[in-house]
């Protein structure tokens, strides 16, 4: 870690995804990626797992987690112990649902891998300084994020082609499900989001 040369890194970023691209979205996007969607939690979600969380649901924890992240990144002195036992409280309420009802027996676990993973983000930063650890994982977002998810620079193209392209009526209004879904999908809830995952948001072609 000692030899990564950080501007190179930046310039990297800044090549695949342009000068106007904010390096701590995708830094807070690998970092979420990391202690949510690729932890225990896609155990109590996967088809071949507990089934615990439908697929709206984690469509909504999934923005709720990025937020969280991107807004720890974005504040300067805060401490990732403190969103760590913020975070994973029996009855912090994440899409609707406590962490412990939408885990149930898997919360145990996952809070060994939250803490896990903001320690490492809390040693980086106290080695290097907060800009080299959201250059490192915004680089390591480019490998392992889609560039179309919430938060990313193509969402918002990826809303339109989804709601021009409507072969039926949405569950709320077309312009509140735009919105929404362009500003803050979670508070769609997870109804609305499931509709939309089973109209292929998820292969809305930009």
């Amino acid at each position: 870690m000692e030899n990564i040369d950080i501007e190179a890194l930046r310039s990297a970023i800044r090549s695949t995804v342009g000068d106007e691209a904010d390096p701590a979205l995708f830094a807070a996007a690998a970092i979420a990626q990391r202690a949510w969607r690729d932890s225990e939690v896609e155990l109590a979600h996967a088809g071949d797992g507990l089934k615990r969380i439908s697929d709206g649901e984690m469509f909504a924890a999934n923005v709720v987690m990025f937020r969280i992240v991107r807004d720890n990144l974005r504040m300067p002195g805060s401490e990732w112990s403190e969103l760590a036992s913020e975070l994973i409280r029996a009855d912090r309420v994440i899409a609707g649902r406590t962490v412990a009802d939408l885990l149930g027996t898997l919360r145990e676990p996952w809070t060994h891998t939250v803490t896990s993973v903001f320690d490492t983000c809390s040693q980086i930063e106290c080695q290097h300084g907060r800009d080299y650890l959201i250059a490192m994982n915004a680089a390591l977002a480019l490998v392992s994020v889609r560039d179309t998810d919430w938060g990313m620079p193509r969402w918002p193209a990826v809303v339109e082609a989804f709601v021009n392209d409507l072969d039926s009526a949405p569950p709320v209004n077309i312009e509140d499900l735009r919105r929404g879904l362009l500003t803050a999908p979670d508070t769609l809830g997870g109804k609305v989001l499931q509709w939309c995952i089973d109209k292929g948001i998820g292969f809305a072609r930009t």
